[in-house]
């Protein structure tokens, strides 16, 4: 062996000594909002059941109580002005209104949009799988201008819609039990000016694909789309790549066995001018925080200004609201409203929110105050950021200089790594084989505060052992990942 081989051989030994050595520990990271006040309802807690929320461009908090959690509860709207310390009734739905269950809420601008499942009409065969749904709008949040978009008819859109979202080019997105649809009322697929002049609802386009759960689990089947988020910059009319994410719970069969079809699922491939090419993908997290049981509604948001999906843990294993950046369809945890009482043991916060079944999670306009409706405490939270970061963007500091393990890992073709830094660092993030060669080079610069994370592409490459190592000037760390094909 030459001196050449030999220097080689030391090289690679000293390589994965190197990486063995230096472990990457992921600490639980500071919360960048503050729990400050609690929000009630104006009537007794035994009429309300909160189940989703949204709040409008005037910043007022808009709350719906539903019977899909209590059936004693009302179906109702309630409403609270900024500083507001209690939620107002707004409507109280009747059965005249046809309403069985409300299922969703969204604003656009100062325009309120509900949507419930319908009361079967008289005759109908199978009342308990009554198949239809209908939409409430109330022009600038005015209950005396309210119009319900349905047909003249007994039945309305389809089946079941819940959860709703708006984007701001004007598209409403809705679940429609295993399906995204995208809503319109005059017929068309985009309408700039719907409700201003229409009498009745126009056409839902529903999505081919199933969410990736699939089909319902009967006979309960309660494992139903639930909640829907989008991004609030985001041109959805004819953006394949916007992505719409939707929220369902997990099934019970017949014999009480859950069914795990529920979680976060990310829609892309289509637009809300031509949905029908929308497919999904189950979101997964490092954790398996984001899978799902069989409570309800398990809701989400997107923060207006990190573009971090918030989703809130509603059973009581969990009692907790997690902020994440999805990046394809991996979840990274990058934040977590501060809760007092969360099922996630390294996250409990003694000046955090009391949380005992968060249901639904929404942000004002610029991202700095979130609301969490709470089903089993029959309150409303707030939260508002600590501290704006370069950009205007709330930031999340970590204290340690950290690379966590890759996720997934042993991963085809991709990978996320991710680097916390609490300080700008000028750092070097390299990928090599198992020969100690470079094969990628992921960042070389001054990089800011904050979490970063990189995508690996190992596509071109042969399967085997690779490692990533950083090299600062705070020091080095490094993790061994696996590529197979």
């Amino acid at each position: 062996m030459n001196k050449f081989q030999t220097w080689g051989v030391l090289k690679l030994w000293w390589l994965v000594l190197l990486l063995f050595s230096c472990s990457s520990i992921s600490l639980a990271q500071a919360s960048t909002f503050s729990y400050t006040r609690v929000i009630g309802f104006s009537l007794p807690d035994s009429l309300i059941s909160p189940y989703l929320c949204t709040v409008d461009s005037r910043e007022n908090l808009w709350v719906v109580s539903s019977t899909t959690n209590d059936a004693k509860a009302l179906n109702a709207l309630f409403k609270a002005s900024p500083g507001d310390s209690v939620l107002h009734l707004v409507i109280a739905f009747a059965d005249s209104d046809s309403v069985r269950n409300i299922t969703g809420i969204a604003s656009m601008g100062d325009d309120i949009f509900v949507v419930s499942r319908m009361i079967p009409s008289a005759g109908y065969p199978q009342p308990y799988y009554y198949p239809f749904s209908q939409m409430f709008y109330l022009p600038r949040g005015d209950p005396s201008k309210l119009v319900k978009f349905k047909r003249p008819v007994y039945y309305d859109y389809g089946t079941w819609y819940s959860g709703l979202a708006v984007t701001k080019d004007g598209y409403l997105y809705s679940g429609q039990s295993y399906l995204v649809t995208v809503i319109s009322f005059d017929g068309r697929t985009s309408s700039p000016n719907f409700g201003n002049s229409i009498n009745y609802a126009g056409n839902g386009i529903t999505s081919r694909p199933l969410e990736p759960g699939g089909g319902l689990t009967y006979p309960n089947v309660i494992d139903l789309i639930r909640d829907v988020a989008v991004y609030s910059d985001s041109n959805y009319g004819n953006d394949t790549t916007a992505v719409v994410f939707t929220s369902r719970n997990s099934g019970i069969d017949q014999n009480g066995v859950v069914h795990q079809t529920g979680g976060i699922a990310a829609w892309t491939g289509a637009s809300a001018s031509d949905p029908l090419a929308y497919h999904a993908v189950r979101v997964v997290d490092q954790l398996s925080f984001l899978q799902w049981g069989t409570s309800a509604p398990y809701g989400i948001a997107v923060q207006p200004k990190t573009g971090y999906l918030f989703a809130c843990g509603t059973d009581t294993t969990r009692r907790w609201v997690k902020g994440f950046q999805v990046i394809g369809n991996f979840a990274i945890q990058m934040d977590e409203l501060p809760s007092s009482t969360s099922g996630d043991l390294t996250m409990v916060d003694p000046a955090g929110a009391p949380f005992s079944a968060p249901a639904d999670v929404a942000f004002n306009g610029d991202g700095s105050i979130a609301y969490v409706a709470d089903a089993g405490s029959k309150r409303v939270y707030v939260f508002k950021s600590k501290s704006t970061g370069v950009g205007g963007r709330i930031e999340d500091i970590p204290l340690v200089f950290e690379l966590l393990q890759n996720y997934p890992n042993p991963f085809n073709p991709g990978t996320i790594i991710t680097l916390r830094l609490g300080k700008a660092t000028k750092a070097r993030i390299l990928v090599y084989n198992s020969l100690g060669q470079v094969v990628k080079v992921l960042a070389d610069g001054v990089l800011s505060p904050g979490t970063h994370n990189f995508y690996f592409d190992g596509s071109s490459l042969a399967p085997g052992i690779y490692f990533c190592r950083v090299l600062s000037d705070v020091g080095v760390r490094a993790i061994k990942m696996a590529l197979l094909k």
